[in-house]
Parts: C-alpha cells; structure tokens; sequence
C-alpha cells in the first residue's frame, strides 16, 4: 500500500505546529505546504525539508489529504475546494464561521467517499478519554468549564470560537440532549468588535445546566473542567495532569465521618500525552481503516451551532 500524501494548508502557529508532527509520522508522505504568503512558507519549507506552493489548487493536485490550519475564515473556501477536489480533509477548529457554511460542506459530502475531521483537540486529550471510563451519563446534573489564559495573539476569531469551544464540544460530547436555553455576558476589551472574556450559561432540555467561562485576558493561566454527578464529582485539571473522585459521606452509610464530609475516593494522574500527535494519527488511520472520525462534520457543526448561539446572546 502506497504511503498516503498529505500536505498542509496554513503557515502560521498551527500549520507550524502540524508541519512538526507530520514530519514526525512515518506512515505518511509529508508533500508540502501552502499559504498566501509564499515567504513565509517558503520558510518552512527549508525546515522541514518539504515544498512549499504557490497555490492552493497546485497543492490539492500532489495530495490525497490536506491539513488546513489557516484563518477561521478561510475554513470554509479551502474545505470546499478540497472536498471537491476528493481529497481527504482535517480542518482546524472552528469548522466554519458560520452554520450555513457548516451545512454546505456536510452537505458536499454526502456524495464524497472522503473522510472529513475537525480538530477538536481536547477529545484526544487523556483526561477526557480517562473520563468515559468512569462517568454516568443519566446522573450528571451540572457541569463546569474554565479555559482562562492571557495571549496577545492576533486572530480573526473571538474567544467563544476560539477557545470557548473546546469546551462546548467536549460537552456537547458528554451531554445527549438539545439545549432547551442559553445566555451569556462577556467583556471587550481590546477590540471593540471582540469579545476577550465571556460567561456562558447553557440549559438542556434533560435538565443538566452547562457553565463555562473563557477568556484571553487573564493573568491566571486555568483549564479546568468539572463534572456534578448526584453521588459524586469528577473534577479534572488539565494543566496539573490529575483528576480527582470526590463523594459525599451520606447519613445513612456507616462511616467515621459525619454526613456531608467530602470524600476523595481517587487521586488519578493523567499519563503524559501529545493530543496533536494523537488526533493526526487517528484522521490518518480512518483513511486506511475506512473509518468514521470521532469529530467528524457533524460534531463541528454542533459546536460551531452552539458558540453562534452564545455570541447571540452577547448582541441581544
């Protein structure tokens, strides 16, 4: 079986970012990259010992798959094209920047025999995966989301797209049921036209309440998730790699301590693990295996429904 190539689409962070871990994987041939600035991709051409295009259409032609880490709004436009082109696509977080734009492409492939992923890249982070082992769905009653961060990067995306939606697609992944509500406030602070911090609340129909706050703005580095089940807490710390089981003594089990005590039954350490590498390796594998990705057009477009809502919110 011939090695699949795969180029890169983006040379800013993140297509750099990529470039590293595809340089990195054996399984695949590393073709090139494209961005509409040619000095800068040039450059990294040079690095990574790779070519670097002058045009997007004249890499499509030398791929069987494209990593595209440009611009949020440039999602769309160059997903189209490579979908028309059937070629295989990851497409960085958010999917698009807008439902519709999300709805087209789900709806170009359904006559496509592509696989399309999108880099949610907290779903291949060990403390989500650890998380299925031990959560119960049908007893979560509330959950809570902070990603607080200061950065003084350009981006053409606010900071519900950009970062809030981390969390809203790992939640939307734990919680199976329409949002019945939502609202929200946030701050401006830098640009008037984006929003650096916001609060989001999100009610679903089964009743389980969604908290989640973000912001770029903050001089405390946070990204911590929390999980209220009826009979016990799972609280997760994605920066210190530990997660903890938290229950409540209750009145009517025999124990030393008074009802109420708060009870660590598990202190668990989250082993060290590369999401990036992780989630390439897995878009990788669906095109070999004829696999469905676990972040596929759907899951994208939920989460891109979702933050549009919450920026909704923030207008009205």
């Amino acid at each position: 079986m011939s090695l699949i190539r795969i180029g890169v689409a983006g040379a800013g962070k993140m297509g750099f970012f990529h470039c590293t871990k595809l340089k990195q994987i054996k399984n695949v041939n590393f073709v090139g990259i494209y961005d509409a600035n040619l000095k800068r991709a040039e450059e990294i051409s040079k690095a990574f010992q790779i070519r670097a295009y002058k045009t997007y259409s004249e890499l499509l032609k030398d791929v069987d798959a494209v990593i595209i880490a440009a611009p949020t709004s440039f999602h769309y436009a160059l997903a189209e094209e490579a979908i028309r082109c059937n070629k295989h696509v990851f497409v960085e977080k958010p999917m698009t920047t807008t439902v519709e734009e999300a709805e087209k492409i789900r709806a170009l492939l359904k006559n496509k025999d592509v696989k399309f992923q999108v880099g949610h890249i907290e779903r291949f982070n060990p403390a989500i995966k650890q998380i299925h082992q031990y959560i119960q769905h049908e007893k979560i009653m509330n959950i809570e989301a902070k990603r607080l961060a200061y950065t003084e990067r350009i981006k053409d995306a606010d900071v519900v797209l950009d970062v809030m939606i981390h969390d809203i697609d790992i939640i939307l992944s734990l919680i199976k049921s329409p949002i019945k509500r939502a609202s929200a406030e946030g701050i401006r602070f830098r640009d008037p036209l984006k929003y650096d911090a916001v609060s989001a609340m999100l009610l679903f129909e089964n009743g389980i309440v969604a908290n989640l706050m973000a912001s770029n703005i903050s001089h405390e580095k946070v990204r911590k998730l929390t999980i209220y089940e009826k009979e016990k807490v799972i609280k997760t710390d994605y920066l210190l790699r530990r997660q903890q089981l938290i229950m409540n003594e209750s009145a009517n089990q025999r124990s030393a301590f008074p009802a109420g005590t708060e009870t660590v039954i598990a202190n668990i350490l989250l082993p060290y693990s590369d999401p990036l590498t992780e989630e390439l390796l897995h878009f990788i594998d669906c095109i070999y295996s004829d696999k469905k990705p676990i972040v596929g057009a759907d899951e994208g477009k939920s989460a891109v429904e979702v933050a549009l809502k919450i920026k909704q919110c923030l207008i009205a």
